[in-house]
């Protein structure tokens, strides 16, 4: 159940790392709209949350669990997790746009302390319940 709950997880997170490269993938520039910027980062997250919910469900699946305990439980904490990724994503593209931060030290800074936090909420949220 670990490699199936850390393989999702993992999955995941590449997708999610991956939606700000969406925009070049999907050849966004500087004319593109919002609303085609939000439809191509969106993509990447609407393929992580399902990853999300597996991992928590492995993480609550036991013997002494209801079905419907396990996949209430496991919608409550993918959210969480996609609540905080959403959060940042948005955080980073207000900041990029409104030129808040200048330089590659500044957007490595974001993107560790994003990443930091990702992995502690991550634990947090997908670690093994006994019951």
């Amino acid at each position: 159940m670990l490699a199936g709950r850390v393989g999702c997880w993992v999955t995941a997170s590449v997708l999610l790392g991956c939606a700000p490269l969406m925009y070049v993938l999907a050849g966004l520039g500087d004319d593109a709209t919002e609303a085609s910027r939000v439809a191509a980062a969106a993509v990447p997250v609407a393929l992580a949350w399902p990853l999300l919910v597996c991992a928590a469900a492995l993480a609550l699946w036991g013997p002494s669990r209801s079905a419907a305990g396990v996949a209430a439980g496991a919608l409550a904490r993918s959210l969480v997790l996609l609540v905080y990724a959403v959060a940042v994503l948005v955080a980073a593209r207000a900041l990029g746009s409104a030129t808040t931060i200048h330089g590659d030290a500044a957007w490595t800074g974001l993107w560790l302390a994003a990443t930091g936090g990702w992995v502690r909420l991550s634990v947090a949220c997908l670690r093994r319940v006994a019951r």
